[in-house]
């Protein structure tokens, strides 16, 4: 049997951000949806994470969230499976209260939201469903990955020697892979950057939420449960994307005359990296093309300043968003992941009270 896996939606991320969630739309209106109905998929697993704040759900998100996906997912009557992630429990303590079980989905559908430990069985198939491991849970869970006779195992799991939410930035904190050897394949939410080490997959999350996410794949897998194969299916809509300019090197007049290609620029976020000019007009008019392409922000970054002396060079970073700078930031430290959890969602929480 072909089951559909997602993971880490965090509907509502960025503060409701309307952009984020209406490139979130686009994927399952002409992507998803349409592949579910095409492969004759009845079976959803949601491995956590599918709001973003613990302890609210705005309005705005929850509207958005049921057009997109709860009502396709219950207009076609298929059985949805959904685990508790950390960040749809309230308390880091425990999974008791959470968004899921608090919006009380109708019961007229098959919606079933697991906040501890439990074995399932699919067409046959028995699946350890893990949901967040914290304090109150810890022991139960351990036990039950100890005794458990399923040999697929699917969570939302903290494992230490993955990456985590950026290609190189390596979780220090979390079990052991190795607790989980007995399983002949696990599946896991938690960390966005989509990954793999021997039989473990961190899935990744379906979609670009911020600058340090972008370049990075996306999508969601259709795991067959008989070869226990995974099949990436691969969101298109990058949300975020970075031109780099250099004249010296390349001839922009072609894409001034023809700008055809500006139309793959649409509700997006681009950045224009400025690596060396010599013509300002014909950079100034491929801004104006890029300005006009119906892209949601434009920001210009110059890499290199070389208007002072002709034989000085200035090196400038960069341009990245608060966001970007706070990961790049916490690779260096110790406690990353907490310190980065800590800064995102005071970041979240200015950023509310700046809006209101």
């Amino acid at each position: 049997m072909k089951i559909l896996i997602v993971c880490d939606q965090h509907f509502g991320k960025g503060n409701a951000d309307k952009n984020l969630l209406n490139n979130q739309k686009k994927f399952y209106d002409n992507v998803l949806f349409p592949l579910i109905d095409e492969r004759g998929i009845t079976t959803i697993i949601d491995l956590g994470d599918t709001f973003d704040k613990r302890q609210y759900v705005h309005f705005y998100t929850l509207d958005k969230a049921n057009e997109m996906w709860f009502e396709p997912v219950n207009k076609r009557g298929m059985e949805y499976h959904v685990i508790a992630g950390n960040h749809t429990v309230v308390y880091k303590s425990t999974n008791k209260l959470n968004s899921h079980d608090s919006l009380k989905y109708t019961d007229s559908w098959n919606y079933k939201h697991y906040s501890e430990p439990t074995e399932i069985t699919i067409d046959g198939t028995k699946i350890l469903l893990l949901p967040w491991i914290n304090k109150e849970n810890e022991k139960r869970s351990l036990n039950m990955i100890k005794n458990s006779s399923a040999s697929i195992c699917m969570g939302h799991l903290e494992l230490t020697g993955f990456e985590m939410d950026v290609a190189g930035q390596v979780s220090d904190s979390g079990l052991k892979a190795s607790v989980f050897d007995k399983f002949s394949i696990v599946l896991s939410g938690h960390y966005h950057h989509k990954s793999n080490m021997d039989d473990i997959h961190y899935l990744g999350a379906p979609a670009q939420f911020d600058w340090g996410d972008c370049d990075d794949p996306r999508g969601v897998h259709i795991f067959d449960t008989d070869t226990l194969e995974l099949e990436f299916i691969e969101n298109p809509y990058n949300l975020y994307e970075k031109i780099i300019y250099n004249d010296e090197d390349n001839d922009y007049s072609e894409l001034i005359t023809d700008t055809s290609w500006a139309d793959e620029l649409e509700d997006k976020y681009i950045k224009v990296i400025v690596e060396k000019r010599k013509d300002q007009d014909m950079l100034d008019s491929l801004i104006s093309i890029i300005e006009n392409s119906g892209s949601y922000k434009v920001d210009i970054v110059n890499n290199h300043l070389q208007d002072l002396d002709e034989d000085t060079e200035v090196e400038v970073d960069e341009l990245k968003d608060t966001v970007e700078i706070m990961k790049k930031y916490c690779e260096k430290i110790d406690k990353k992941k907490e310190v980065l959890e800590v800064l995102t969602e005071l970041y979240d929480e200015a950023q509310e009270l700046k809006s209101v």
